[in-house]
C-alpha cells in the first residue's frame, strides 16, 4: 500500500512485482494491493500511474522486500576467563517457537568439548539473556583446563528460531571457542647458590 497525491480523473494506480502490471485500489490519495503471490526470495515492488490511453507517468516508485530465509547463527562468542560461562550473540532476536515468540531455555543448547583434558556437561547449568546476548553457565568437571580444549555450542534441534520462522541450524564461524588455561606451570625451581 502507499500513497498517491494530483491522481487525475481517468489515470489509475498499478504495481508490479514479478513485470505483470495489476490494477491498485485507490481511496482518497491512498493506493493498496493484496499480492497473493508467495515470493521465496528477494523481490521489488514498483508502481506507476497510468492513464485510459495507456500513457505512463514520469513519476514512479519501488520498494526493495527481502525474504529471510536464513536461520539464524552465533555471529559472536567469549569466554570468562575464569571458563564459567561463554556469552553467544545471535546478532538478532531469537525464538523457542516458529512464530516468533517464547523465551529460550537452558535446554535449547548442547555443548562439547573436544581435545584437551577438561569435559563439560551437555546442558548449561542455566541461562541469562540481555539483548540479542545470551550467557550460559558452564558445568566443568575432570582435570583443570589446559587451554587446548575447543568447546563447541550448537542450537538443539527444532529449539530456536528468528522471527521469521527460520530455524537455527548450527554450524556457523562463531559456535566455538577454546577454554582459558587454568593449569598452572609444574616447574620447580631451586636455590643452588647466593653469591654476595
Amino acid at each position: 500500500k502507499g500513497e498517491v497525491t494530483g491522481l487525475g480523473l481517468n489515470e489509475k494506480v498499478e504495481v508490479s512485482n514479478r513485470g505483470t502490471w495489476e490494477k491498485a485500489d485507490v481511496t482518497g490519495n491512498s493506493w493498496k494491493l493484496d499480492d497473493l503471490d508467495t515470493h521465496t526470495a528477494t523481490f521489488t515492488y514498483d508502481v506507476r500511474v497510468t492513464d485510459d490511453a495507456g500513457n505512463v507517468g514520469a513519476n514512479t516508485a519501488s520498494q526493495q522486500v527481502v525474504i529471510d530465509t536464513e536461520g539464524p547463527e552465533i555471529t559472536a562468542i567469549s569466554i570468562e576467563t575464569d571458563n564459567s560461562s561463554v556469552d553467544i550473540d545471535f546478532g538478532e532476536a531469537v525464538y523457542s517457537t516458529d512464530g516468533g515468540s517464547g523465551d529460550l531455555a537452558k535446554e535449547d543448547f548442547k555443548l562439547k568439548i573436544t581435545s584437551g583434558v577438561a569435559t563439560v556437561d551437555a546442558t548449561p547449568a542455566s541461562i541469562s539473556k540481555s539483548g540479542t546476548v545470551y550467557t550460559l553457565v558452564l558445568t566443568l568437571t575432570g582435570p583443570v583446563p589446559n587451554g587446548l580444549e575447543v568447546l563447541t555450542v550448537k542450537p538443539v534441534d527444532d529449539s530456536i528460531y528468528d522471527v521469521a520462522g527460520n530455524e537455527a541450524l548450527g554450524g556457523g564461524s562463531f559456535d566455538s571457542i577454546s577454554l582459558v588455561d587454568q593449569t598452572g606451570p609444574t616447574a620447580v625451581p631451586t636455590i643452588t647458590a647466593i653469591e654476595v
